[in-house]
């Protein structure tokens, strides 16, 4: 387990992000799990600009990894596909077809 127990401003400083989405969701925890929301960072287009270059986006999200294969109208499960390891992690199906289209940085202390 981990935690992000660091209020709102210093996670804002922190990610030197554009904007902040749905920032009203984030709340410091001192146990953060998956399932959980917690700060995401990522590159993203600017909205409405063409040709632009990626911004940085920090959006709370729900902290784990649905897998594809998940029905839509199940519950899904964050525990399911928690752990890669760096060294396999390109050789899994699951994990590679991730590795190629992009990647964020959950926020975590």
């Amino acid at each position: 387990r981990s935690r992000m127990s660091v209020g709102p401003s210093d996670v804002r400083a922190s990610a030197q992000a554009e904007r902040w989405v749905d920032e009203h969701a984030y709340r410091p925890s001192h146990n953060v799990c998956p399932g959980k929301r917690t700060p995401v960072v990522y590159m993203h287009p600017p909205e409405g600009a063409r040709n632009a270059p990626n911004t940085r986006v920090l959006h709370t999200m729900h902290f784990g990894l649905v897998p594809s294969f998940t029905k839509a109208d199940a519950k899904p499960d964050f525990f399911r596909m928690m752990n890669a390891r760096s060294e396999t992690a390109a050789s899994k199906p699951a994990f590679a077809r991730l590795l190629k289209r992009g990647r964020c940085c959950v926020l975590i202390e």
